[in-house]
């Protein structure tokens, strides 16, 4: 039964390692990878920095945050080939692919793994490994340029210690090579997309397993393997000298206009004026948003109706020519030119108060306040659309969905939020949409602060069932151990009717027998005086032996177990009442330090002990019953001996007595070995751990022993 019991716990235990490592696999980025932007998912992508958001069949970085991030695949990819198209939205930066990404974080270079760009600044391509820190090799010119708004093919080999790279213009055909290689490389990881200072766009990314062949069709092309060097001094960076020398001309993308006519005005004195003057109105500001686009100076923020935002980045500083109208009830700017001046100047956000929210004059400006999350839901148009409110005022909060919905789970009605975007004041919609709304620009402006009370409705509703769960549990516990009491009590009964029968049943049974036999001699006269007294004689011996026995039984049932008494005292005190006159001397001895015994144990080898001595007592004729105790580190040894007759133990094993033995040892996780030769006596020897629990598996040797060790 005991290997039937472990070979199912080994099955068991096999299978649930073979579902574990089937469901890590599964959870894996498998090659071949393709990425399924077409499809609006992105859900195995993680951002680090930027404004990421699937638009059409590419994901966007509309960003000029130096060094965003966007991370995918496996940490044990090793030999990969990477393939993707991309662009440059912006008119200065580069913008290319990470691969062998490892320990990677928020910020710039901040990660350890190899990039592989292009770069406008000065037209190449270029590659350099990262290691929280930037190390470069030469660029590489790119034939025709790095232009913004034009699409690149990039492919990148990474094998071993090498890693190359081919650059193709997707309108010219005309393609770049490059190779690296680095002795102390980075040899697996995972792969990415990455801007530098400049917004991107990437589309059909895909991943396979890298061949020999892969790699040798960039070496063909190359004529020098490049180093990744440390550069001590920006000056060290050809490329820095020929960004700075750029005129304002340089810096436009191909779809915005210049314009250089009046000076600018303010923002403010544009809202304050409205939209009476038919005069064309110039203005300068910094890009807070992109879609709808917003531009804010240092007096307040307009939303611009262009056709030509997918140009620009967040940050970006713009001139705009254009008229002022009245759209939707609202002040906004139609330009005929835009003029790009500048761009990496992310402003802050203004702390605010709902009430001051809610004025005109922080309509359009780049905010920040807290609220609590009354609703949250996922539009139509892919869009997602925030309810909260604080003590004052109730407002919505909009933003597009982005890549996954990790960030919207997080949101949990009753929470406490910081939210940032751009205000928009009016008109009122009413409780459900408010005075004003937050234009948020990726669910990433929505930071939990403070999580919902525990008396909301779905934290109480949580409690409620944590507290029927572990009520249930309680009460399953509770008939658990009243059925084990239960048990307990059933099996003693047993134990004493078996007893009894043995004992005093078949004694007094013996005594009637005799004074039947008497009764009806008297009657006949058939026996003799002396005979009839000796007849009674015997009876009386039956009647003495009988009263002796049952007065044993009674005091053996627990001789006072509460008293503190050691083991061997009560295992005495026990021997003594079964005798009723110390007829059988009892000897005891000891070994070892003694140790505490848990009631449980205690209790159990009393139990053992008594039955063995009233075995002694009833069957041995033995002289003498010793009795020894042995204290080792972990277990404690009971050995109970006698000098009597002995017994064949294999012909008596499944005799009452020695099952209600057996039965205690094994719910106690105790060893019993019972030796004994006919005329040369015999020894019970219980050794058990000094406390112990009744766990599942003693449970199952409980119900299924069938018996112990026997010499």
């Amino acid at each position: 039964m005991k290997k039937h019991l472990v070979a199912g716990a080994l099955v068991v235990f096999v299978g649930a390692a073979f579902i574990v490592f089937a469901w890590l696999r599964y959870q894996r980025v498998k090659l071949p990878y393709k990425d399924r932007f077409t499809q609006h998912q992105g859900a195995e992508w993680s951002a680090m920095g930027g404004n990421w958001q699937i638009a059409g069949d590419s994901v966007v970085n509309r960003s000029d945050e130096h060094g965003a991030k966007l991370v995918t695949g496996d940490a044990r990819w090793k030999d990969i080939v990477l393939d993707a198209d991309l662009k440059l939205i912006g008119h200065a930066g580069d913008v290319g692919l990470i691969v062998r990404v490892n320990d990677a974080e928020p910020g710039v270079d901040s990660y350890s793994g190899y990039y592989v760009g292009l770069r406008s600044g000065d037209q190449a391509l270029v590659m350099g490994r990262a290691d929280h820190g930037w190390m470069e090799g030469t660029p590489t010119e790119v034939a025709g340029g790095v232009n913004a708004a034009k699409w690149y093919h990039l492919r990148v080999v990474a094998q071993g210690c090498f890693i190359g790279a081919r650059a193709t213009d997707s309108a010219t055909g005309h393609d770049t090579w490059s190779l690296m290689e680095e002795k102390s490389c980075v040899r697996q990881g995972k792969i990415g997309l990455r801007s530098m200072a400049t917004g991107g766009a990437w589309r059909n990314i895909e991943v396979h397993q890298a061949r020999p062949a892969d790699l040798a069709a960039i070496r063909e092309h190359v004529s020098q393997i490049q180093t990744p060097k440390f550069h001590f001094r920006e000056a060290d960076l050809s490329y820095i000298d020929a960004v700075m020398r750029r005129d304002s001309s340089e810096l436009e993308p191909t779809d915005i206009h210049v314009n250089d006519t009046q000076s600018p005005v303010t923002i403010e004195a544009i809202k304050m004026q409205g939209s009476g003057t038919q005069n064309a109105t110039v203005i300068r500001g910094f890009v807070t948003l992109l879609s709808p686009l917003y531009v804010q100076d240092a007096t307040g923020g307009i939303a611009v109706i262009s056709p030509v935002a997918n140009a620009l980045n967040m940050g970006d500083e713009v001139e705009i020519n254009g008229q002022v109208e009245n759209i939707s009830e609202r002040v906004s700017l139609i330009p005929d030119s835009i003029r790009l001046t500048g761009d990496r100047t992310l402003l802050p956000p203004a702390s605010v108060t709902s009430t001051q929210a809610a004025e005109v004059p922080f309509d359009g400006k780049l905010t920040e306040l807290r609220a609590r999350l009354l609703s949250k839901r996922v539009e139509a148009n892919d869009r997602v659309t925030l309810l909260l409110e604080d003590s004052a005022q109730t407002f919505r909060a909009e933003s597009p969905r982005g890549l996954s919905d990790e960030q919207f789970d997080k949101l949990v009605p009753g929470s406490e939020l910081r939210i940032r975007g751009v205000c928009r004041v009016g008109p009122w919609q009413g409780k459900e949409g408010g005075a004003f709304a937050i234009l948020m620009r990726s669910m990433e402006d929505a930071e939990v602060i403070n999580g919902p009370p525990w008396w909301s409705t779905r934290q109480l509703a949580r409690y409620i069932t944590l507290l029927a769960l572990l009520i249930g549990l309680g009460v399953y516990i509770y008939l658990r151990v009243q059925r084990s009491k239960m048990l307990a009590i059933l099996h003693e009964r047993e134990r004493l009717a078996h007893q009894m029968h043995d004992t005093l049943a078949q004694s007094f049974a013996g005594v009637g027998f005799h004074l039947q036999g008497v009764r009806n001699s008297a009657r006949t006269g058939a026996m003799t005086m002396p005979t009839i007294v000796d007849k009674l004689t015997l009876a009386c011996d039956l009647v003495t032996r009988t009263h002796r026995e049952a007065s044993a039984e009674i005091a053996a049932l627990h001789p006072g177990a509460e008293d503190g008494a050691d083991l061997l005292t009560l295992l005495e005190r026990s021997a003594y009442a079964m005798m009723e006159g110390n007829q059988l001397p009892v000897r005891l001895s000891r070994e070892g330090n003694a140790h505490d015994v848990s009631l449980v144990v205690r209790d159990a080898l009393f139990h053992i002990g008594r039955e063995a001595i009233a075995n002694i007592l009833r069957h041995a004729d033995a002289s003498e019953i010793a009795m020894h105790v042995r204290y080792d580190y972990r277990m404690v040894t009971l050995e109970i001996w006698d000098d009597g007759q002995g017994f064949n133990y294999a012909a008596n094993a499944n005799g009452f007595g020695f099952r209600g033995m057996r039965r205690r040892a094994v719910s106690i996780g105790a060893q019993l070995a019972v030796i004994s030769t006919e005329r040369k006596g015999s020894c019970i020897r219980v050794r058990a751990p000094y406390t112990t629990q009744r766990t599942l598996w003693q449970k199952i040797r409980l119900r299924y022993s069938s018996g112990s060790k026997a010499v």
